[in-house]
């Protein structure tokens, strides 16, 4: 019996994790690139376990997204208008047998010490997701670069 159990246990973690794709040629785009905010944004916190969460949400978009209803969620930082942000991560997140979907990090330049995630996820960010292509699988049919593509951001020079 637990022979079966732990069989099952590792074939269902199997099925969800993420890659770390930072280094690869389909990322080259976006990562470690600059982008200047064109409207203020908010950058909201949750307090999960074993670290916190910050997450910025798209201003298109009336409310957080469903997933945030897991833990309660304030606001730890706003982005000006003309703030420059890097991103610094990217990853290929798998949802098991939902598929996967991009999951991107950046930080403020002029501050590094709050990493947070921005619209990448079709999951989690259904109506206003800021990577392009949008869905991992048809990146890999065209071989596709990823590049950030909304009017929220705009590529500046990293100094």
């Amino acid at each position: 019996m637990r022979f079966i159990l732990t069989i099952s246990l590792f074939l269902i973690a199997g099925c969800v994790g993420r890659v770390d794709i930072s280094q690869q040629n389909l990322s080259s785009e976006i990562s470690e690139k600059c982008y200047s905010a064109t409207k203020e944004m908010i950058i909201y916190s949750a307090d999960t376990f074993p670290n916190p969460t910050y997450e910025l949400i798209s201003p298109k978009l009336n409310k957080l997204p469903w997933r945030t209803s897991l833990a309660p969620w304030k606001v730890k930082s706003t982005i000006a208008k003309g703030d420059v942000i890097r991103i610094t991560k990217v990853y290929d997140q798998s949802y098991g047998t939902a598929g996967s979907c991009w999951e991107v990090f950046a930080t403020l330049k002029s501050s590094s010490e709050i990493e947070f995630r921005i619209p990448a996820c079709w999951v989690d960010h259904s109506v206003d997701n800021w990577v392009r292509p949008k869905y991992p699988w048809k990146q890999e049919k065209t071989n596709e670069k990823l590049r950030i593509d909304t009017d929220l951001l705009e590529e500046v020079t990293c100094i």
